[in-house]
């Protein structure tokens, strides 16, 4: 049995508005050095943007590398120990041939203890050293912002030259391929609308172009005041001539479907072989079939003439 998708067109109004909206803000204060876009410029995820001054933040990582490459006091510190330490094998055979008092060794012993925690000191360093050159290259990668997203430059909120605050706005991005399309629908249409339905979406109630558009969104939550609850509809843009902010009319249909072929059919009357094969079992299957179709006089005789022609 085939089907076919049916039911009440709907139009309902809404409009576009971007798949993504990215407000970029430093986390850090300073100067704008560079600003190399321009409202209505498209730019590319990972694209800079903005680049702040940040000629102090290079100096100090300069200092700090050059601190976490140098394994100069690690050296020192592991030839003291290794000093320390054959003087202090040498005393402990003196000490057990009787010929190094006792002052002598416990003095070699603590200068042995103290060589070894100024070359446990010495790694540790090193190795706070190697956190802080980490942690000054994010500080200044935190000075270079880029896009997060495919977008278009919609808004520049600080222009080169002036200063920035902490979380303070840069500019605004907006990603328009694909849009989104935001309307409020009847209540009475929930349950009846999925995730992934298809709508025809036009930029006038019966002309302008038509697109296609798929349901990515419904909301759990119905505004009772309007009788409604928000869906949001995606529609490829790949074009970008479509804008966000624009009005648009949606037709949605009702999943509803419809059998080409929904009279029952009566069940197939035994052949003359079977009869004769299972006398009693098709007797009762004669019976049962014969009250079956006299109830649906229509297809009695189309039966009759599909059960004869196994005979």
């Amino acid at each position: 049995l085939g089907g076919k998708r049916v039911g009440a067109e709907d139009v309902l109004i809404g409009k576009t508005a971007p798949a993504k909206s990215a407000i970029i803000s430093s986390i850090q204060t300073g100067l704008i050095a560079e600003m190399p876009v321009k409202e209505g410029d498209f730019v590319r995820s990972g694209q800079v943007v903005v680049q702040l001054e940040s000629d102090l933040q290079r100096a100090a990582l300069a200092i700090t590398t050059s601190k976490a490459e140098s394994k100069i006091e690690i050296q020192a510190a592991q030839t003291r120990f290794e000093e320390t330490q054959r003087k202090y094998d040498r005393l402990k055979n003196l000490i057990n041939e009787a010929a190094a008092s006792k002052d002598e060794f416990a003095d070699a012993t603590s200068r042995l203890i103290l060589a070894r925690r100024e070359l446990e000191l010495a790694q540790f360093e090193n190795a706070q050293a190697l956190r802080q050159l980490r942690f000054d290259e994010v500080r200044l990668n935190e000075r270079t912002l880029t896009s997060p997203i495919d977008g278009y430059v919609v808004e520049l909120f600080k222009q080169q030259g002036e200063a920035v605050d902490q979380i303070e706005p840069v500019l605004h991005v907006v990603q328009i391929d694909p849009l989104h399309i935001q309307l409020d629908c009847p209540l009475e249409k929930h349950g009846k609308i999925h995730v992934g339905d298809q709508a025809d979406v036009r930029l006038g109630k019966d002309r302008g172009p038509l697109r296609e558009g798929k349901v990515i969104f419904l909301s759990k939550l119905g505004n009772p005041g309007s009788h409604t609850f928000r869906m949001k509809i995606e529609v490829p843009n790949p074009q970008h001539d479509w804008i966000a902010g624009m009005k648009v009319w949606v037709t949605l249909k009702d999943r509803q479907v419809v059998k080409k072929d929904s009279a029952p059919r009566a069940p197939l009357l035994p052949t003359a072989t079977e009869v004769r094969r299972r006398p009693c079992c098709s007797l009762m299957i004669w019976t049962n079939s014969l009250i079956s179709t006299m109830r649906n006089p229509k297809s009695f005789f189309a039966t009759w003439k599909l059960g004869s022609a196994h005979v």
